[in-house]
């Protein structure tokens, strides 16, 4: 083996960790061959090659169920929560995997502007079915297809349309706020709010 005081730059560098983590090679004192893939003591334990690293790309699709041009093209790996969007995990931090196919058909990044979906599927990668928004723009999107999360069916909701029906016909008939506040377990604030017509307002429609 070449002399670590006496050796050609050009043909050989000094080791600092084996790709296999031997231990000879930690010690960042031993000389390899710039054209060596595996160290020599790789090459005595005859271990298979590496396997290709698969590119972005490669990564990326592999977990999409392609389909025809205008289906929907679906994900199937990790995603956000339950009924969340697909989860990709790119540049070292996980992003949504709509946002990536986008990024990845097009070459664009999308920086601050939101991936929305014409298809309304969230797990859907097709890049025919996505455009770019602004936050305002994905907003107006969702209400106008009447995908607004509103009402009972709010993750936190502690009333129901019927609840809220009921409370405003009894304030109309001049029950007091903090009781029904306390009969439907709710703060009284939310009552007044009730009353006023400042929340559950698409009920008075």
């Amino acid at each position: 083996m070449t002399s670590i005081t006496n050796f050609d730059t050009e043909k050989y560098y000094l080791g600092k960790l084996c790709i296999r983590s031997h231990n000879w090679h930690r010690t960042g004192k031993t000389l390899r061959k710039r054209s060596d893939t595996h160290c020599p003591e790789c090459n005595k334990c005859r271990l298979p090659p590496r396997k290709h690293k698969p590119s972005l790309e490669e990564r990326f699709w592999g977990k999409v169920k392609i389909a025809g041009a205008n289906d929907c093209w679906e994900w199937n790996a990790g995603r956000f929560g339950a009924n969340g969007y697909g989860s990709f995990y790119k540049d070292g931090k996980s992003t949504t995997a709509h946002r990536v196919a986008y990024e990845i058909s097009t070459g664009q990044s999308a920086k601050k502007l939101d991936v929305c979906h014409k298809c309304d599927n969230r797990m859907c990668c097709n890049p025919a079915h996505l455009f770019l928004g602004t936050p305002a723009e994905n907003v107006a999107d969702m209400i106008a297809k009447g995908r607004e999360s509103r009402g009972s069916s709010r993750y936190n909701a502690v009333l129901n349309e019927e609840n809220v029906t009921e409370i405003r016909r009894r304030l109309s008939f001049g029950e007091k706020q903090y009781l029904l506040a306390k009969e439907f377990n709710v703060q009284p604030s939310q009552i007044c709010r009730i009353w006023r017509g400042t929340r559950w307002k698409y009920l008075l429609k």
